[in-house]
Parts: structure tokens; sequence; C-alpha cells
């Protein structure tokens, strides 16, 4: 009786490891079925959604997006526009920053009607994965618009509204200083407050929706707000569609409060 149970047993053990053995590549395959696909660069936003605060040894991460577009036309008149943006995002640790240039210009029968320069700088330090304090310069050269320059040094309080799966929307809030210089008009230094808000929203594996709105009140309230739509061409290469709207509340005299920048962009992602 002994011996027949021995050999049970071993056959049982037998019959375990064949299907064990033949389980695990089925297994394998189905995890690799359901894994991310690799995104290019530019769809990937930096902002950190599940990581640990108290990694010992974190891993730095750097990705960025170059765009650019033109326009030249001919005939009864001559126009010519480009413009050009640049973004670069840093994440090492607690720590995440996002640098962003753009530049626009426009002319018509060889007189300039668009120049437009801006940058931004926004450092971030996370306390949990949701909250954060940050710091922005943000400065913007547009004598179109009225102003020779506005500058903005704020720092300010930030939360994670949404992250984790296709959605994210981030709000930050804060307060600081601001020098403006109008053209013909007098320097102002005052302070600003600050409000932003940036929401991105996955598409598919290819396609990327997102918006941005920022607003500083002082003695006028600028407020811009750009809508983009990225979407994969072919490996680091895209396309973006952005509309971008800005307005301030005191211009000079013949100036519009409002205008807007229409582009179609060819992006590269690293």
């Amino acid at each position: 009786m002994s011996e027949r149970l021995r050999q049970f047993g071993r056959r049982s053990k037998r019959a375990a490891l064949r299907t064990l053995a033949g389980g695990l590549p089925a297994l394998c395959a189905a995890g690799a079925a359901h894994a991310d696909p690799p995104y290019p660069p530019f769809l990937i936003d930096a902002e950190p959604s599940v990581f640990d605060l108290g990694q010992l040894e974190p891993k730095a991460q750097l990705k960025g997006t170059l765009s650019l577009g033109g326009v030249r036309t001919t005939g009864s008149s001559s126009n010519t526009s480009g413009n050009g943006k640049f973004e670069l995002k840093y994440r090492y640790a607690r720590w995440h920053n996002r640098l962003k240039l753009s530049a626009l210009y426009g002319s018509q029968d060889g007189n300039t009607t668009a120049r437009r320069y801006a940058g931004s700088d926004t450092l971030r330090y996370y306390l949990t994965s949701r909250r954060f304090l940050f710091t922005n310069l943000a400065g913007l050269q547009d004598r179109f618009a009225g102003y020779d320059y506005q500058f903005s040094e704020t720092a300010g309080y930030g939360w994670r509204v949404l992250h984790g799966g296709p959605q994210g929307l981030d709000l930050e809030v804060g307060a600081g200083l601001a020098q403006t210089q109008e053209v013909d008009g007098p320097r102002r230094n005052a302070g600003v407050a600050r409000i932003a808000a940036h929401y991105r929203y996955r598409l598919s594996d290819h396609s990327k929706f997102s918006q941005t709105v920022e607003m500083f009140a002082d003695h006028n309230t600028y407020t811009q707000a750009v809508t983009s739509l990225d979407v994969s061409v072919y490996g680091n290469i895209g396309l973006q569609l952005s509309y971008t709207v800005t307005h301030n509340t005191q211009t000079p005299s013949g100036v519009p409060k409002t205008t807007t920048i229409t582009s179609v962009n060819l992006l590269y992602g690293f």
C-alpha cells in the first residue's frame, strides 16, 4: 500500500510540473499583450503619477519637444509667418522642472505685423504624489499687444486633481511680483496673483489633447489659454495643431484686448 501511495505521489508531481510548464508561456504572452505600448516622447507627460517619495536612488528623467511651422505667400500681397516652440521637462525624485520657450513672427509686404517672444520656467517640489509647492518665472514681449515686456515671479501651492489613467488635471495658485512696460507708457512694479490649470487627455496610443490656462492679475489681468492636439506620425516625428487665446483687460488706445494664434507645426520629441 505504501509503495502505491509513493508511486501516486510521484505521478501527481510530474503532472503538476507539466501543467505549470505549459501554463507559463501563456501567462507571459498574456502579460506582454497587456503591457503599455511604447508611446512617442511627446505623448508622455513627465508629471509623476504613482512614485515612491522615499526612493533612495531615484532615476532622473529628461524629455523635450521642438515644433516649427511657417507660411509664405506671394501674389497680390506678400505674407510671411513663422513660429516655433521648445519645451523641456526634467524630473528627479521630488523635483520636476518644465521650461517653455516660444516665438512668433509675421510680415506683410515687407512690414512686420507680429513679433512675439515668450518664456516660462516652473519648478515643482512634490510633498506627496498629489500635492506640491512651485515657483514660476515668466516673461513676454509683444509690442503689438501694447507691451514692451511683461515679467512675473510667483510662488505657491498646487495639487493634482486627476492623475493616473488617460486623464490628468493640475491646479496651481500663487502670488508674487510683476514688472510691466507699456509701449510709450509707464513702467509698473506691483504684486500679482497667479492661477493656472493644466489638463491633458491621451486619446489613443498616437494622439494627445491638452489645454493650459494661466491668469496673472495686478492692475492688468492677463489671461492665456493654449489648446493643442499632438499626433504621432512616425517614431519621434508628429504634428501639433494648437490654438492660443490671449486677453489683457488694460491695453493702450487702439490695441485690441484679445489676440489669437492658430498654428500647425511639425513636432519632434526626444
